[in-house]
C-alpha cells in the first residue's frame, strides 16, 4: 500500500509511481521522486470532501448536517433539505450512500406531497428449508448405459492434460471446470485414479460418474475396472 503517490506510467507488471507530499494547505504536491514497483493490478483510493457551496444562500445553514443522521426521514435541520452519504456523519461506503439515497428519496416524495412516508412491513425471513436449490435436489442420478467389458477393454489411449501443473494455477473452481470439460468432451463413463480429493469426488458424484481407486498403474487399473461386471 502506497500513500501520497500517483501513477505516472504503467507497463505490463511494472509501475512508475511519483511520490507526493502535502503542502501548507493540505493538498498533495509532486516531489519529482519516482519509484518503480512490480504489480499485477492497481486499486486507487480516492478521498473526497463534500462541496456545500450550493447551500450558501440557505439562511442559518451550518457547516455540518449532523441533524440529518438523527432523523428517520434524512431531513436536515432546515425544512426541505435532505442529506445522506458523505454529507452526514456515517460510514463513507457506497452501500451506505445507496441506502441513504433510497431512504431519503422516499421521504422527499412524501414531503413534496405533504404526507409522511409509511414504510411497508418487513418481509418474512426465508428459512433454510424454504428454497429448493438444484444442488440439494432429492432426485436420483441418471442411469448411464455401459458397454460390455470386452468392448470397454478393447483400446487404451493416453491423453496428456498436464493436470499436475494446472492444479496449482488459478482457482480450484477453474481447475474443476477444466476437468468437467475434458470428461464431457471425451464422453467419460467412469474415473479411475490413485488419489482424488473430496472436492473432486463431490464434483464427479454430481456428474453421476463412478470413481474407482487404483494402485497407480493407469493401464492395469483401467483393465481391472473394465473387467468388473
Amino acid at each position: 500500500m502506497k500513500w501520497l503517490s500517483t501513477v505516472k506510467h504503467a507497463d505490463a507488471g511494472r509501475l512508475h509511481v511519483e511520490l507526493m507530499e502535502l503542502d501548507d494547505s493540505g493538498f498533495p504536491q509532486p516531489t519529482g521522486g519516482v519509484e518503480e514497483l512490480e504489480a499485477d493490478s492497481v486499486m486507487l483510493a480516492l478521498g473526497q470532501e463534500v462541496d456545500l457551496s450550493l447551500l450558501d444562500g440557505v439562511p442559518g445553514r451550518r457547516s455540518a448536517t449532523a441533524s440529518s443522521r438523527s432523523t428517520p426521514t434524512m431531513m436536515t435541520g432546515h425544512s426541505g433539505i435532505f442529506a445522506g452519504g458523505d454529507m452526514v456523519p456515517a460510514e463513507r461506503t457506497v452501500i451506505t450512500g445507496i441506502g441513504h439515497g433510497k431512504k431519503a428519496a422516499r421521504n422527499i416524495d412524501a414531503w413534496l406531497r405533504g404526507a409522511a412516508y409509511e414504510p411497508d412491513s418487513k418481509h418474512a425471513v426465508v428459512e433454510f428449508d424454504a428454497p429448493n436449490p438444484r444442488y440439494y435436489a432429492d432426485a436420483s442420478h441418471a442411469v448411464r448405459s455401459r458397454l460390455k467389458a470386452v468392448r470397454r477393454a478393447s483400446t487404451f489411449e493416453e491423453v496428456e492434460v498436464s493436470w499436475s501443473r494446472l492444479h496449482d494455477e488459478g482457482t480450484p473452481g477453474s481447475h474443476h471446470a477444466r476437468v468437467v470439460t475434458f470428461l464431457r468432451e471425451h464422453h467419460v463413463d467412469a474415473v479411475v485414479a490413485s488419489h482424488i480429493g473430496d472436492g473432486m469426488v463431490r464434483l464427479l458424484d454430481t456428474m453421476g460418474l463412478p470413481v474407482h481407486l487404483g494402485a497407480g498403474d493407469a493401464r492395469a487399473d483401467v483393465q481391472a475396472v473394465s473387467r468388473e461386471p
